[in-house]
């Protein structure tokens, strides 16, 4: 079962893995969401706004972590059959001190918190973070040294590691 009973949106997601410039560290998004405890990257849906995938990961990122970024590769999609589709793209952190600052941070509640902060790499395979494939293909990555394209397909977000 998956974190979550979340009716997930259909259409493409954009997701950022922020990376720090000696990629010693990555951003991500701790969440406490009614007792659970877990981490995600930061990302989102596209907006009418959006003129590209690359647009709305720049605002998805600034809306979610208070952070500017440059982007260096998109290198792993995540698609399940009949819901979404997240594309996920590595990122340099430019500047900025992760911080929550748009609607995630005007919906906060005792049972639902977003927290934007830096993980050291290497205590990464210590948190839940999700989706748990991308962290370690992520992992991979950083260790053989090169971003490999890879696409993970499933029929339903039941078949994601917990």
């Amino acid at each position: 079962m998956r974190i979550t009973n979340k009716i997930y949106p259909r259409g493409t997601r954009v997701v950022g893995v922020i990376l720090s410039k000696d990629k010693g560290k990555v951003v991500l998004i701790e969440r406490y969401k009614d007792g659970r405890h877990y981490y995600v990257f930061p990302g989102g849906g596209l907006e009418s706004s959006d003129k590209t995938k690359k647009d709305a990961l720049l605002r998805e990122v600034k809306e979610e972590t208070n952070t500017s970024i440059k982007i260096i590769s998109q290198p792993y999609k995540l698609k399940i059959k009949g819901h979404s589709r997240q594309v996920f793209y590595i990122c340099q952190h430019l500047k900025g001190v992760p911080l929550v600052v748009g609607e995630e941070r005007k919906k906060q509640n005792k049972n639902d918190q977003y927290i934007a902060k830096w993980i050291p790499v290497e205590k990464l395979t210590q948190k839940k973070v999700y989706p748990l494939e991308v962290r370690d293909w992520l992992l991979k990555d950083l260790k053989n040294n090169r971003w490999q394209k890879r696409i993970l397909t499933l029929s339903s977000f039941d078949y994601l590691k917990n």
